[in-house]
């Protein structure tokens, strides 16, 4: 499970621009994955994505919401 978190926990949110001629465009970043960035205070997208994969890796599934300006986990067995 660990080496699991620490290589899913590298992860970055980036958009990619349209294809043109069958080639990926850029990646880029704007203010709509602020949320994903800092899910809670002081909270990183590293913070969000390991207690992801602990979720997964011991209840099946993970639950994100939109709560109080940021994101929180949901507990996969109350869902």
């Amino acid at each position: 499970m660990q080496t699991r978190a620490q290589h899913f926990a590298q992860v970055r949110f980036q958009w990619r621009r349209t294809a043109t001629n069958g080639r990926p465009g850029e990646l880029f970043g704007n203010t709509d994955l602020q949320p994903l960035e800092q899910p809670w205070p002081g909270g990183t997208t590293q913070d969000l994505l390991t207690k992801m994969i602990q979720h997964v890796d011991l209840g099946g599934n993970a639950f994100v919401v939109r709560r109080n300006g940021g994101l929180a986990l949901l507990r996969p067995d109350w869902v």
